[in-house]
């Protein structure tokens, strides 16, 4: 038997840290009692007799101890710190407040019922974690967990799905995994450095810590070098010489010599011609009122049964467009000419390079992110594989981080190129009224990743690494000549966009590479993309108060704007890099979420909309940038 301790007066507070007790260390808790348990409670025991394990044990540090030993577990920039959340985040004083607040906000919402006393609340404390709790459908959220991502893999998350999905089967187990995949910090196996799971007792540490809210933060963790506090708008010389030799040489000029087959022209030499045979957005009454005059008219190329996470990419032809989530995969890639789901081994992060021959996912199905010829998905015009698992011939590995972005220079022969780097996750699931904070790290960086294909798969190259402080999110073009990030300001706000020139020459030892700042566009958005001649950077921007008078209202507080402010929204822009005008091309209603864009070859851009009102998502085309160009 095992002896479980648990607080008497105040179970429920001691054993999540709720709010009303956070402030308290283990010493203040009144009385405890024990309560034996079978230590092989899942599956062996019935739902109404088995008890939940601890969520966290209560550490009894003081505040100084337990704040430096909490630092270090997270690897934050204290004496003797372990690699490990610094991996991939920025573990500074206001990402580990914002951390707290996402910890507050779990713990006072998911955490009502620790000892998960029924199914029912057991799938409710499940469901909590979703990007919409009231559908068991839609996808997990990270931040929904907080600080509890750390523990997603450890036994109270475990009983919980046991609890909540137990039916005499193992397909509770199956779910699990699909949660740990989802959730669960650090990330195993997805191009970063393989770090191990945190121990209960790391958790037990670092939970105290949070719960007693960061007590001695600031006088333990060292300021970090200030970062930019405003944003000074500039295009140099720089941008216009690139984009002049881009339009005679970049992807989309080549594309258009070689006659890429572009899905939907049926042999029209003019884009704006293409995908007439996909139905208007405005043939729906919930969609009419996406269109904005002199933009062209979006179509929608499929309306998905299943929810989606994360961002979504398309193939330079405009065929295959791939996303996180799935109906019964953990990530997909769709065939709009064929009009079917591959299932794919890997969770998010696609990428399909602008050759029109290559694409990527990040997966721990087959060691880590994967690189694969585009010969998978074609080899039979009229077919596409039943599902992909990234094992096949096809398919390289690359370490490249998580967020990466992909490009290929286009000399002759001309290197693929993946690069990552500090990021921020947009999993776009539920209400969000402003966009991904920024990381606001002075140790920020840029790794090149530089893969070759050798005939057959894809070999990786040495990487190189450049410094990019307090910049994030970054992107590098079709023609792999320029990088565009985010940068950070104050608080985790966004100050704007930097693009940068990417200068690479070959060695023997790898890339000799520079990304001199040449131009800096002072507007807020998520995650960018560009065009196939680099010329237009396009991203979504949730709606928030100060969007109000540019979606046509008297201001914040106009009744109209209302729905706005419960329901949310996103549209998205482009950017003219030339001369940094920027131009909304949608018109999204409350709840509906226009999300990840990007463009194919010949200038149509694609998109994801997420309608929550009618909780359908659909693949949708805009051939907006191509009338801006009239």
């Amino acid at each position: 038997m095992i002896s479980r301790i648990f607080a008497a007066t105040t179970i429920l507070a001691a054993l999540v840290a709720a709010p009303g007790c956070k402030d308290k260390s283990p010493a203040t808790i009144d009385a405890v009692v024990s309560i034996d348990a079978p230590p092989d409670a899942p599956p062996d025991a019935a739902p109404d007799a088995a008890i939940a394990p601890l969520l966290r044990n209560p550490v009894a540090m003081d505040d100084d101890e337990l704040g430096l030993k909490a630092l270090q577990i997270l690897g934050a920039n204290v004496p003797d710190r372990r690699s490990n959340c610094d991996n991939c985040h920025s573990v500074a004083r206001q990402k580990l407040r914002y951390w707290r607040s996402l910890t507050d906000t779990a713990v006072a919402n998911c955490f009502k019922d620790p000892m998960l006393l029924t199914q029912e609340s057991a799938r409710k404390t499940i469901d909590c974690f979703r990007g919409t709790p009231t559908d068991p459908q839609s996808m997990f959220r990270n931040d929904h967990a907080g600080i509890y991502t750390a523990a997603a893999h450890l036994p109270w998350f475990e009983f919980a799905f046991w609890r909540a999905y137990n039916d005499g089967t193992d397909a509770w187990k199956t779910k699990f995994e699909e949660w740990k995949l989802a959730v669960a910090m650090p990330k195993q196996g997805m191009g970063v450095a393989t770090l191990p799971l945190m121990s209960q007792e790391d958790v037990d540490i670092v939970a105290e810590y949070f719960a007693r809210g960061l007590p001695k933060l600031d006088s333990i963790l060292p300021v970090e070098q200030e970062g930019p506090d405003s944003c000074t708008p500039g295009i140099s010389a720089d941008v216009a010489t690139h984009l002049n030799a881009v339009a005679v040489t970049g992807w989309r000029q080549i594309h258009k010599d070689n006659n890429l087959s572009m899905l939907g022209c049926q042999g029209q030499t003019d884009p704006r011609n293409c995908l007439t045979s996909f139905p208007l957005a405005t043939a729906n009454p919930a969609d009419d009122k996406w269109d904005i005059a002199g933009l062209g008219s979006m179509r929608v190329l499929k309306e998905l049964d299943y929810r989606t996470s994360y961002w979504s990419r398309c193939s330079a032809d405009g065929r295959f467009f791939g996303h996180g989530g799935g109906q019964n995969s953990s990530g997909s890639i769709v065939d709009l000419q064929v009009g079917n789901v591959i299932p794919v081994a890997a969770p998010y992060d696609p990428g399909f390079f602008p050759d029109n021959e290559a694409f990527m996912f990040q997966t721990t199905a087959a060691g880590g992110p994967r690189v694969c010829s585009q010969s998978l998905l074609t080899s039979n015009s009229l077919a596409t594989p039943a599902n992909i698992s990234f094992s096949e011939a096809q398919c390289g590995s690359t370490t490249a981080g998580l967020y990466q972005h992909v490009g290929r220079a286009t000399e002759t022969g001309g290197d693929y190129f993946i690069v990552s780097g500090c990021w921020q996750g947009d999993p776009a699931n539920g209400v969000q009224r402003s966009d991904p904070p920024t990381t606001r790290d002075p140790r920020c960086d840029l790794e090149f990743d530089p893969m070759v294909f050798n005939g057959t798969t894809f070999e990786q190259h040495t990487p190189t690494t450049i410094p990019t402080p307090f910049e994030g999110d970054t992107v590098i073009s079709p023609s792999a000549k320029l990088v565009v990030s985010r940068v950070a300001g104050p608080n985790g706000s966004q100050l704007g966009f930097v693009l940068r020139k990417v200068n690479a020459t070959a060695g023997a030892n790898g890339y000799d590479i520079s990304a001199p700042e040449i131009a800096r566009y002072c507007v807020a958005g998520a995650k960018p993309a560009f065009s196939y001649d680099d010329r237009w950077l396009i991203y979504h921007h949730y709606i928030g108060n100060a969007d109000a008078v540019d979606l046509g209202f008297t201001n914040s507080n106009d009744p109209g704007f209302a729905q706005y402010k419960t329901k949310g929204a996103a549209n998205v822009y482009v950017v003219d890099l030339r001369t940094g005008v920027r131009t909304r091309i949608t018109n999204m209603q409350p709840g509906q979420y226009a999300l990840f864009p990007h463009f194919r070859a010949d200038g149509w851009v694609y998109f994801l909309v997420k309608d929550h009102n009618r909780n359908v998502e659909s693949i949708v085309a805009s051939p907006a940038a191509l009338k801006l160009e009239e």
